[in-house]
Parts: C-alpha cells; sequence; structure tokens
C-alpha cells in the first residue's frame, strides 16, 4: 500500500496538472487517419466490438443528432447521416422531432482532469507497484489516448467522434472565462457557443 509520497512526487505535481490541463484545453483539429486508430482500438479492446466506420463531425450537437437519425430515419447510413444531419439544421424539412441532446459516457479531452490522476500514480510508481497487470495496463493506455480526441460516441454501425472546441478561454484561475465573447465554442452546426466569467455560465 502506498502510504505517503515523497516530496520530490509532490513537487511533480504541478507538471502533470500543466500537462493535462493543455491536454483539456487544446483545440487542436483531429487527424482522421489517428482518430481511427484510437477508435479502432477503443472498440476493439474496451468494447469487445468489431471495427465500424468512423465518422467525425464538428462538434457534439452535430454528433447527437447523427445519433439519433440512426432511429428516427430508417434510411439513414453511415454513408448519409452527416447529409440527412445537414438537412435537419437545413430547416428540418423531414420533420424529425429531435431529443434533448445528452453527453456521452465517452468524453475524450474533457476526461484529462480523470486521466491527471491515474497518469501521475501511474509515472510515479509504476505499474507493478500500484498492482496493475500488463493486460489492465493495456487498457488503459487505450482509453488515455481517447483523450486525444473529442467526444465519441460508439454506436453499433459507426462510431461518431466530435471534433474539440475551436475556442477555450480560461481566466487566471484556469476556469472558463471571457468578457464579451463566448468562453467556448465549437464550430460547425447548431451555434454551439458557451458565456462563462469567471467560471459562472452566463447568458450571452
Amino acid at each position: 500500500m502506498i502510504k505517503e509520497l515523497t516530496q520530490e512526487q509532490k513537487d511533480a505535481m504541478p507538471r502533470y496538472v500543466d500537462k493535462w490541463i493543455g491536454i483539456g484545453t487544446s483545440t487542436e483539429r483531429l487527424n482522421y487517419d489517428r482518430t481511427v486508430e484510437i477508435v479502432n482500438d477503443y472498440q476493439t479492446q474496451i468494447l469487445g466490438r468489431e471495427k465500424v466506420p468512423v465518422l467525425i463531425v464538428d462538434n457534439p450537437i452535430e454528433a447527437w443528432v447523427c445519433c439519433c437519425l440512426f432511429d428516427l430515419d430508417t434510411q439513414a447510413t453511415p454513408n448519409n447521416v452527416v447529409e440527412k444531419m445537414h438537412r435537419f439544421f437545413d430547416g428540418n424539412p423531414d420533420g424529425h422531432d429531435m431529443p434533448k441532446p445528452q453527453m456521452p459516457y465517452q468524453t475524450g479531452s474533457f476526461f484529462a482532469s480523470l486521466f491527471s490522476f491515474y497518469n501521475y500514480f501511474i509515472e510515479q510508481f509504476g505499474y507493478a507497484k500500484l498492482g496493475i497487470n500488463k493486460k489492465l495496463a493495456s487498457k488503459y493506455e487505450i482509453w488515455e489516448r481517447t483523450s486525444e480526441l473529442g467526444m465519441i460516441y460508439p454506436l453499433d454501425n459507426c462510431v461518431i467522434v466530435s471534433e474539440k472546441p475551436t475556442v477555450i478561454h480560461l481566466n487566471e484561475n484556469r476556469v472558463l472565462h471571457k468578457d464579451g465573447a463566448p468562453a467556448l465554442e465549437y464550430a460547425g452546426r447548431g451555434n454551439f457557443k458557451l458565456y462563462y466569467l469567471n467560471g459562472v455560465k452566463v447568458p450571452e
């Protein structure tokens, strides 16, 4: 059992804070091939599923609409669901009653705070001292790599991945903050903009 940290280990903590805040607030665009590689490992090794097509959309609202269209539109397929998503935002001519958006259980870079905890202890103590065997270590590393992506919606017939935000503003206390503009913003459809002042969500 690990009962205490050395001073050196305590002194290392700010480095992990900086590292994972950087990952959690990254606005870097996704590389398709890398995204497919990460998602395929996640599908097969974590979820125990077969590989299915991977679609990347601009934001979580677009991802949610695509997910729902597979239930709402019998003609929706991985090949046309993005086109149908744009039809929904272009006036919804098909009259779909879209359910209220929900977060996926796999949120990519937004899991940074959780990964920072595991990453710190793994690097400071090693898998063996933590009682983590090779199989579990391999699964953890696959899971941690999802932090390179945006939100992940693993459906049976495809996996829909959201891009990361295009804008994230933090104040000196590292909470969302921007006076007079969105503190967090995504590209794409749905006008996904969030306004915060010193960590408090406010109206536009």
